[in-house]
């Protein structure tokens, strides 16, 4: 302490020597204690903590010296120091008042070399993975590089590692990570025997908190760019509560959980942390669509908000993204300020605390309140062309994973080098992970000679309780003569059974009966629906996809009481009358207001495509659907209730209030089941109607 009772500390000094200055004048004092040196110095005691330099925790037997760019810049080798041995000595300080300049002991000296090896006698590191582990230490670390002589050593922060084995081409060197109580970055060294080495610095130990669990995932083989959805635990979205992405795991927390096949992370990045982006002038960030609807871009997902400048040391992040649960569209920096962004026409706001905020959407930043948040991506990224051609901002292609919440993410499979089973491992930004190993991991087909299409899918929602028929529209499907060799479908990560798919002739769509979905969706969300995509799989591994089919959770509750004329012709053509209740006969609408009626500007499903809102039994709604072209099968049936003779498809003849007039369809003699599925989804119970001869 000093006379005004402020703590300094002093470092040992190092003397160097064989090294001079430009000017060529000898210089052996390396001092860290100078304002502006360069020179860090950290020292650790035997049980490998940090030494502070209080009153009984002041000495150590490692000290690590880290040196910043530029810090020996000026300072040279003496020619007649290369090849021969140099002195190294420790100066330590004294415990004596703060503006002494006396020093203590030195310590004996330890005799060193400089060489200067060829260029093609240098090692390179070009990749260690993982590149980040826990501070217990992680097993079979792998460099990759060149150069690696036979005789070697490997150093982390200047302590040697006697674990590490090379291979026999000098291109890989796996090693054992020791367990360490510091967080923080750390120094790889190889050293080939004639002394020549390589330097990685990006090596980091972090401490866990988390426990990430893969449940399952599908499809289970594919190609390049086939969607994968996995299911688990403790998987993390991006977190913007960041304080420093220069160190630790700050950067890793604004990625949030990433995907290695193979034992590599899918995911490209930037060379420089966070990097500037510019959306499209087409493809706004945040944008606005018809019912008040709030719409995120494509690379929303991938996109950092940055309050403030690095260079001021004023920094907070932040993300927008849509919440799977509430089904709201919010901006936050992960702790105290959150704004829920909704849609006024073609005005966005952010509503906080009861307050009202304009939302001012740029292509390189927005502004709300007094605050401009700037576009960063920690992803790689491409120049966007426009039609004419031109630069007009940018395109992320980096980013493959895209985590949908705590249980669920999905990510598209990079090209790989083979075929063959890779492994799929899940890593959090703390570098807890879980994996699926050896067959139980993706089976990646290289150059599939079959790459199917789809073009669209009908219908493009339906209820929870699955047991429907969706049709998938596109090309080079494939129908084989056994469940090997037929096209695959995978919906919201659940495959469909293969006596549940039925590929046409001509290979032009898919039949399927939609599954049950695989959970609660009522305690999953406060929203009535969830999108999930849809993945046709060929034999051969060629794979395509499409988003937007909705499980929704039907408002309607369909009910059968009876069914009148209880047999039939096995040819069809009968009359049966449906009496039940709850059968719908308006087109489906999201009640926004809760008053129980649709109101001009509610979302609405337009089941037969007018653009209007109908309700069949308005006699006005009617009447003018009739008399518009195409009549009861364009305007009125696809408003009306479906109802199915086992799997066949009645046709509706007439209705009113609960009650269904249908022509059955060809059956085969014996039961069937009877049900009802309204335009919402919503399926009634079953009852008995019998075939005869």
């Amino acid at each position: 302490h000093d006379e005004n009772g402020e703590v300094h500390y002093r470092y040992p000094k190092i003397r160097l020597t064989g090294v001079e200055t430009v000017e060529g004048v000898t210089t052996e004092i390396l001092d860290p204690n100078k304002e502006d040196s360069g020179i860090t110095v950290e020292i650790f005691n035997s049980s490998g903590e940090k030494v502070d330099g209080t009153e009984g925790n002041d000495l150590g037997t490692k000290m690590v010296v880290t040196f910043e760019k530029g810090a020996t810049e000026g300072v040279v080798i003496k020619k007649d120091a290369l090849d021969s041995r140099n002195n190294l000595t420790i100066i330590n300080p004294l415990r004596v008042p703060a503006d002494t300049t006396e020093d203590g002991d030195e310590s004996d000296p330890y005799q060193f070399q400089f060489i200067q090896p060829a260029e093609d006698k240098i090692p390179k590191i070009r990749t260690v993975t993982p590149s980040t582990v826990t501070v217990s230490g992680e097993k079979g670390v792998k460099i990759e590089g060149q150069g690696f002589s036979e005789k070697f050593n490997l150093y982390i922060n200047g302590v040697k590692n006697n674990t590490a084995k090379r291979n026999g081409t000098g291109t890989e060197i796996i090693f054992d990570a020791p367990a360490t109580n510091q967080e923080g970055y750390v120094q790889i060294i190889v050293q080939n025997d004639d002394g020549a080495l390589a330097i990685y610095d990006d090596f980091l130990y972090v401490k866990t908190y988390t426990d990430p669990k893969i449940t399952d995932f599908n499809p289970k083989k594919g190609t390049y760019n086939t969607l994968v959805t996995l299911k688990g635990q403790n998987l993390l979205p991006p977190n913007p509560l960041v304080a420093d992405i220069e160190s630790g795991i700050g950067l890793l927390q604004l990625i949030g959980t990433r995907v290695f096949i193979g034992g590599k992370d899918i995911n490209t990045y930037t060379d420089q942390g966070l990097q500037p982006y510019k959306a499209p002038s087409t493809q706004p960030l945040i944008d606005t669509e018809e019912g008040n609807i709030v719409r995120l871009s494509e690379d929303a997902h991938s996109i950092i908000l940055q309050a403030g400048e690095k260079a001021t040391n004023n920094v907070a992040y932040y993300k927008v993204y849509f919440d799977t649960y509430t089904g709201k569209t919010m901006l936050t920096d992960g702790n105290r300020e959150v704004y829920e962004i909704i849609a006024e026409g073609t005005q966005l706001y952010g509503l906080k605390g009861g307050d009202k905020f304009a939302i001012i959407v740029g292509q390189e930043s927005i502004k709300i309140e007094e605050k401009t948040l700037k576009f960063m991506t920690p992803y790689a990224k491409e120049d966007f062309k426009n039609q004419a051609g031109e630069k007009d901002g940018d395109r992320i292609t980096g980013n493959r994973v895209k985590v949908v919440n705590h249980h669920e993410l999905t990510f598209t499979v990079p090209s790989l080098a083979r075929e063959g089973y890779y492994d799929v491992a899940i890593v959090n930004p703390d570098t807890k992970k879980d994996e699926r190993r050896g067959n139980q991991g993706f089976y990646y087909s290289f150059q599939p000679q079959n790459l199917p299409e789809i073009s669209r899918i009908e219908p493009t929602e339906g209820s929870v309780d699955g047991g429907y028929d969706v049709y998938i529209y596109g090309k080079n499907f494939v129908s084989g003569g056994t469940v090997e060799q037929k096209s695959t479908v995978t919906i919201g990560g659940v495959t469909v059974p293969p006596e549940d798919v039925e590929v046409s002739y001509d290979k032009t769509y898919i039949r399927f009966k939609v599954p049950k979905y695989p959970g609660d969706l009522a305690t999953e969300t406060e929203m009535d629906r969830k999108y999930v995509p849809i993945v046709v799989t060929n034999p051969d591994g060629g794979s395509a996809h499409i988003d937007g089919f909705a499980y929704i959770i039907p408002i309607s509750n369909p009910e059968i009481f009876k069914l009148v004329l209880e047999g039939g012709s096995a040819a069809g053509g009968r009359t049966v009358r449906v009496e039940g209740q709850d059968f719908r006969y308006f087109e489906p609408f999201r009640d926004t207001n809760n008053n129980g009626i649709w109101d001009v500007g509610e979302p609405f499903t337009d089941k037969n495509g007018n653009g209007i809102w109908d309700n069949l039994l308005d006699e006005g709604h009617f009447e003018r659907l009739q008399k518009t072209a195409g009549g009861w099968d364009k305007n009125i049936l696809p408003i009306l209730p479906k109802v199915y003779f086992g799997n066949q498809l009645a046709t509706v003849t007439d209705f009113g209030p609960g009650l269904l007039v249908v022509e059955t369809p060809k059956g085969i003699k014996g039961p069937a089941q009877v049900y009802v599925v309204n335009n919402d989804y919503g399926v009634s119970n079953k009852v008995p109607y019998t075939y005869e001869t």
